[in-house]
């Protein structure tokens, strides 16, 4: 039987909150781990998850998901703030998914946010 993704995301929540209170006792949970500290994702993409909330190029619409194309959704084409998504080190374990999606203009500054660099693979 293969996993279906939502029991694989569950189990990565698991994986993530074991490594998590390894690697950040009580008294040090506010502060940066080392990278790929937490491990791959399923898909191979290290620490997608628990270090930082990500921007992402996108501009913020709250309903864009309620009309934009299913595959390979671009954002809309302008807007006041940049999507930011995923958890950061110090959130509860539904809060570190991918998956959460919010907003800020493209001024904010926080210690929880930050950008991820990504090259197309030829592989």
């Amino acid at each position: 039987k293969t996993k279906s993704s939502a029991e694989d995301q569950e189990q990565q929540l698991e994986d993530f909150e074991v490594r998590r209170k390894d690697l950040l006792p009580e008294a040090n949970k506010r502060r940066m781990i080392e990278i790929a500290a937490l491990g791959r994702s399923s898909y191979g993409v290290w620490d997608m998850s628990g270090k930082v909330y990500e921007w992402n190029e996108d501009y913020f619409d709250e309903d864009y998901y309620k009309y934009s194309p299913s595959a390979n959704p671009r954002g809309p084409e302008g807007g006041q703030e940049r999507v930011i998504r995923g958890g950061f080190f110090s959130e509860t374990r539904p809060n570190v998914r991918t998956t959460p999606r919010s907003s800020a203009p493209e001024t904010h500054t926080r210690e929880n946010v930050g950008f991820r660099l990504a090259l197309s693979s030829s592989e």
